[in-house]
């Protein structure tokens, strides 16, 4: 039943970004679409860039959601209010309660949200209310607290937060607790196919290949960025597991350069060596001492 729950409310939220058009595409994190790169690797954007009109717009200017100009880990306030495309503000969406979320107190995250984008808070569970503040992924400050509730509208299903000291709500796709980190290193290595990759994008895709079937998304909620002359780290998120107490993964990997001539002053790396990764699952229901429950 509670598995139905799920994907009922994946269905009704899908419903709705097609229902608004063009805007539910170009328009950010309330509904981010998935789109695949030219060298085959799976991205998240949740945000204007999928149209190269929007490319310039503001948070403030986006219809449904915002891609931040920058990719600091800060947390962006919003004043303006905004409407969705083909939505009759005058019409507020039919709302029933929601209970798939973490308990009251418990913190949260921004999940499955791309790394230069953010996720919009609101005033009220609908795409068309005003946003509150807008979040990265990865974001110190401010806190997300849970508040214990939820909604399922026909715009997909939201969750009650506490943001910044601030009353807010959110699309639930995008929130979870975070897990314990443990290593998984050992149970990626025998399953990839090759320990290099061309680029860290293409050993993101290797890697999330191996924890995760067809139908889940690849987020690099954290770009890649050498820590030395020996390698480096990228973080991403595998999100879309059918299981409403587990829906994903927060994968942090550490890779090494591959040069062309590890000697010369002119070296160019040429390919990504995986080294390890840890993992945090990503708890829908939150957490019981750093386990979904």
């Amino acid at each position: 039943m509670r598995k139905t729950l799920v994907l009922f409310a994946l269905f009704l939220g899908i419903a709705a970004a097609c229902s608004s058009g063009k805007d539910a595409i170009t328009s950010g994190s309330d509904d981010a679409e998935t789109t695949e790169s030219q060298d085959g690797t799976v991205l998240i954007d949740s945000g204007d860039t999928l149209a190269d009109e929007n490319k310039n717009a503001s948070s403030s200017d986006m219809s449904d959601g915002s891609a931040s100009s920058d990719s600091s880990n800060s947390a962006t306030p919003v004043t303006t209010s905004t409407s969705s495309a083909g939505q009759d503000s005058k019409s507020p969406p039919t709302t029933q309660p929601y209970q798939i979320g973490a308990a009251s107190g418990q913190t949260m995250a921004v999940v499955g949200v791309d790394y230069n984008d953010t996720l919009n808070f609101r005033t009220d569970p609908n795409p068309s209310a005003s946003i509150v503040v807008s979040v990265p992924p990865l974001a110190d400050n401010p806190a997300i607290v849970s508040q214990g509730q939820g909604v399922l509208t026909n715009n997909g299903a939201w969750w009650n937060v506490e943001v910044g000291g601030t009353q807010a709500w959110a699309n639930v796709t995008f929130l979870a607790s975070l897990g314990t980190s443990l290593p998984i290193s050992n149970e990626i290595t025998p399953k990839l196919p090759s320990q290099q990759a061309a680029s860290a994008e293409l050993l993101v895709k290797a890697v999330a290949g191996t924890r995760t079937g067809d139908l889940v998304k690849t987020t690099i909620v954290q770009q890649p960025e050498a820590s030395d002359a020996i390698g480096g780290e990228v973080i991403f998120d595998v999100t879309g597991y059918l299981d409403d107490s587990v829906q994903g993964e927060r994968i942090a990997m550490q890779y090494k350069f591959v040069w062309d001539n590890p000697t010369s002053a002119n070296r160019s790396v040429i390919a990504y060596e995986f080294l390890s990764a840890s993992s945090q699952a990503l708890c829908s229901r939150g957490t019981l001492n750093g386990v979904c429950v």
